[in-house]
């Protein structure tokens, strides 16, 4: 199953604000294991602004490759406005040659923890200080669209994930 229009529509979208930008974007990604990269990734001419993603899938991956506290992780979870913002540092701090990064964690189910089950939470980050976050309430079932029927509950909401970080870099180059 491909990528929908409106997803390929961002790509294409945020490919072209990177280029008039000029920035090296580079991603973090959890719930989304490596999505949002890839998806950038087919978009032609990319490898000039994408860096690359780190998917820290797990918690002791997150700890491990981007520096991140275990008790950060442990008092607020991984799910959360203070783990996706150290993620996007993190990420940023070991890729020198990015000047921005975004980051996205989530908890997309099923078996989810009913506080978290759906939620995700996207932190951009740029080399000048300057930052957005956003929390993301992703659908409890997946949509009518004939075309999205065949998708399990867990895959529907990665791939609308993915659609939200889009959208929050380009807010971010928007602003």
């Amino acid at each position: 199953m491909g990528l929908s229009a409106e997803t390929s529509s961002l790509a294409r979208q945020l490919a072209e604000l990177l280029e008039e930008s000029n920035e090296q974007l580079v991603f973090a990604e959890s719930c989304t294991a490596g999505l949002a990269s890839a998806t950038l990734a087919g978009v032609p001419g990319i490898s000039q602004h994408l860096c690359g993603s780190a998917v820290v899938y797990q918690i002791p991956t997150k700890v491990a490759w981007l520096d991140i506290a275990p008790d950060l992780i442990e008092s607020h979870g991984y799910v959360s406005e203070e783990v996706a913002t150290a993620m996007a540092k993190g990420v940023l701090r070991i890729t020198p040659h990015a000047t921005l990064s975004a980051s996205i964690t989530g908890d997309l189910g099923p078996d989810a923890p009913e506080a978290t089950d759906g939620t995700a939470w996207i932190a951009v980050e740029s080399r000048d200080s300057r930052s957005l976050r956003k929390k993301v309430d992703l659908p409890d079932s997946v949509s009518e669209n004939q075309t999205d029927r065949e998708l399990s509950l867990r895959l529907y909401r990665q791939r609308l994930a993915v659609e939200w970080l889009l959208k929050a870099v380009i807010e971010f180059l928007e602003s």
